[in-house]
């Protein structure tokens, strides 16, 4: 149903739409309808998760999430038909605001708030929470071009200021990450050593494989390249170093339990008093 260039599509199972329901219409589209949808030479069956309300009326818009029952590859801000099951009666329109977007929960208004912010925000805006959206996916301009449904100059015009006004950060290999997505690991990975140094107070650091396991847990994460990059960007921050096959926190001091040291004291005592005689296991 669709021709493109290679690349420049992706095909979902979902999208994030803003629909409005006809003034004209006498019907109702109410949350988990199952509606035939139209955009280009597509037809589809979908169900409508309405995210803001729990229905539509003749002349009502509304923010809602189309999951299809086969996959179906369209583009930011194309516009699309709908008609009911049954009857098949046309009874609306809309517009979508993200081709690739994530499973959502219903009356989130942070989902709302980024709904929001897709129609009626700037490019600049748009593109910055793409990346932002993109928490557990390595990307780079290509793809957030894609995305946004822009030409990968435009999107690399809008990265340089991102990046200029610290709001996103270029990984090894040109991914991209979004600041707040690189402090969010950035916590994971420092916890996890501040962890490991309580039980291991007198370690040399944690083992790396060790570490890329506890943040691949930590983060329901599985994907080593994403581990990786994170793991680079907190070397290169200052926040941690790598010393052979482990890793420590560049600020740790190591400290030493008062109770190891009272017991280091004790033994030394104890042998400066017992001299030549050696002492029994029990003491």
């Amino acid at each position: 149903d669709v021709l493109a260039c290679i690349d420049s599509m992706k095909t979902v199972m979902m999208l994030d739409v803003k629909i409005k329901m006809f003034d004209s219409t006498q019907w109702e589209l109410v949350n988990g309808s199952r509606v035939h949808f139209y955009c280009e030479a597509t037809e589809a069956l979908c169900k409508v998760v309405l995210l803001d309300k729990n229905r539509l009326t003749n002349g009502e818009a509304g923010y809602a999430q189309l999951r299809f029952e086969e996959p179906v590859a369209f583009k930011r801000k194309d516009r699309f038909i709908i008609r009911f099951y049954s009857p098949v009666m046309t009874i609306g329109g809309g517009i979508i605001l993200d081709a690739e977007p994530i499973k959502h929960k219903r009356f989130k208004q942070e989902i709302i708030n980024e709904l929001s912010l897709e129609e009626n925000g700037t490019i600049l805006d748009i593109v910055e929470l793409s990346i932002k959206r993109c928490i557990f996916d390595l990307v780079d301009i290509r793809d957030i071009a894609r995305r946004v449904n822009i030409s990968r100059s435009d999107c690399e015009a809008c990265i340089n200021v991102l990046i200029k006004d610290g709001k996103v950060i270029m990984l090894d290999h040109n991914m991209l990450i979004h600041k707040d997505n690189a402090d969010y690991f950035l916590d994971i990975v420092i916890n996890i050593i501040k962890e490991h140094y309580k039980g291991n107070p007198l370690s040399l650091g944690m083992k790396i494989e060790e570490l890329r396991s506890r943040i691949s847990y930590e983060a329901n994460q599985n994907e080593l390249s994403l581990v990786e990059a994170c793991l680079g960007y907190a070397e290169n921050d200052g926040v941690i170093k790598k010393n052979d096959n482990y890793v420590t926190l560049c600020d740790y001091k190591q400290e030493i339990p008062q109770a190891w040291i009272d017991l280091k004291e004790n033994i030394i005592r104890y042998y400066k008093e017992k001299k030549f005689e050696m002492p029994k296991l029990d003491e």
